[in-house]
């Protein structure tokens, strides 16, 4: 029962409900007052719950010199429930406030699940286009999203650090050093129609977060990023020899240049 009552309680039954609809589920047939003995609970409680889950229609009673009392079937529960979700959201849909959306504020999304949530979610609403960009090891996260926009016609690009197999028409696949994310987390950002960003770090020694936001300042940044990081790969590509040669190692002769010491 205990790992029951919070799933029925997430679907509007109260704590009393839910303990007598359980009770009912494992019996036949019970009275109310076999039910509130069992449950160790008043039978005013008890039979004011069961007269409530009769009127829902979760209950069936069963009328003589003593009414009795039964469950319907988990087939039928999850019909009424589905039904009654629709007929709730139907109704709200025609009497919620009408609101100015913008999500131009900096919002936290404080954990792995929130995050998987929020990408998933605005990858399905994505309209023109998906911009990415992400290490190999968190490609699973929305790896069949990203392939599904593609096939809804959407533009679909991406940039990956490390080797990894994602059927897309435009990835960037990158070589990596492996010490990067010792000091730096893994990187990823995902930019949804130029205009919803998520952008966060996942790191072994903290909680992975991310920032989630509309402002066009931060859709700029994470386009101008995935702009470079497509000049960079070809002209790579094209002259990488010679680039090393003069620049070194991942441009390092250029960096240090700029950040000795550091």
């Amino acid at each position: 029962m205990e790992d029951v009552l919070p799933i029925l309680r997430s679907l509007g039954f109260s704590e009393m409900e839910g303990k007598c609809f359980v009770t009912l589920a494992q019996n036949k047939s019970l009275t109310g007052y076999e039910v509130a003995k069992k449950l160790g609970a008043s039978r005013s409680n008890v039979y004011s719950s069961l007269q409530s889950l009769v009127d829902k229609g979760y209950v069936l009673s069963i009328k003589g010199e003593t009414s009795n009392f039964k469950a319907i079937s988990f087939e039928e529960l999850q019909s009424k429930l589905r039904r009654n979700m629709d007929e709730s959201l139907n109704k709200l849909e025609t009497v919620f406030p009408e609101f100015l959306e913008s999500y131009d504020d900096f919002f936290t999304l404080d954990s792995q699940k929130q995050i998987l949530e929020r990408i998933q979610f605005e990858l399905s609403q994505a309209k023109e286009e998906i911009l990415f960009d992400c290490w190999a090891e968190e490609v699973h996260w929305f790896r069949d999203l990203l392939i599904d926009g593609e096939n809804r016609g959407l533009r679909v690009m991406g940039s990956v650090l490390g080797d990894v197999e994602l059927p897309l028409k435009t990835v960037l696949i990158e070589p990596r050093e492996d010490s990067w994310q010792q000091t730096l987390g893994r990187k990823f950002s995902v930019l949804i129609d130029r205009k919803v960003t998520i952008l966060g770090v996942h790191h072994k020694k903290f909680a992975t977060k991310a920032l989630f936001t509309e402002h066009p300042g931060m859709a700029n940044l994470l386009f101008n990023n995935f702009y470079h990081d497509v000049v960079i790969h070809e002209i790579t590509k094209d002259f990488g020899t010679q680039l090393e040669q003069k620049y070194g190692r991942n441009f390092n002769k250029i960096i240090q240049k700029y950040f000795k010491g550091k």
